[in-house]
């Protein structure tokens, strides 16, 4: 269901926060990976590339290495699950007519609340966390989750309120019941 209204200007001086956040979130990641391999290896006595000294044997191979194929396939999978959610919600505001630019929200043609927006007002974050989600799986480090939490924080801090303001000025009780019925991300 869109509900169409009046084009209403767009509030200005957002930052484009989701593409740049997310790509740093993913760069810590991988940085964070890396310490975390680092460390062990050392602490197993593994060389680096270009690392002085004798090298000792691998015996990192033997242990732990089980459970890595399995946390490949969930990986995977949580990205599929995420890239599904993406998809789906930018066809569903571009068959909308409606733009997917997160900096004017206020320049929003219609209001998109069917589909996956029936279950969630933000498909898009979502499934951008669930792909940072993925890759710390992918890279086998605990650490790696930090940045996705950090950019589900951020988000729900302060790009989401603007967007949601933004909506509501704009789409008036419409989105104020919409907001009512379906949750933010998955849950009340």
């Amino acid at each position: 269901m869109t509900t169409s209204s009046p084009d209403a200007e767009a509030p200005t001086g957002m930052v484009p926060i989701p593409p740049v956040l997310f790509g740093l979130a993913a760069t810590g990641q991988r940085m964070l990976s890396r310490r975390r391999k680092r460390s062990r290896d050392e602490e197993s006595g593994r060389r680096h590339p270009g690392a002085a000294g004798p090298r000792r044997p691998d015996r990192s191979r033997r242990r732990g290495c089980r459970c890595s194929g399995g946390r490949k396939v969930l990986s995977v999978g949580v990205a599929g699950a995420s890239v599904a959610l993406l998809a789906a919600g930018a066809s569903e505001l571009t068959e909308a007519g409606t733009g997917l630019d997160a900096r004017t929200p206020g320049r929003a043609a219609a209001l998109v609340t069917s589909g996956v927006f029936a279950r969630t007002r933000n498909p898009l974050y979502l499934g951008l966390t669930g792909l940072l989600v993925a890759h710390a799986l992918w890279l086998g480090s605990k650490r790696a989750l930090l940045p996705a939490g950090v950019f589900l924080v951020v988000i729900d801090r302060y790009q989401v309120p603007a967007e949601e303001a933004a909506l509501a000025e704009k789409f008036g009780k419409a989105y104020r019941t919409y907001t009512e019925t379906v949750p933010r991300w998955l849950l009340r």
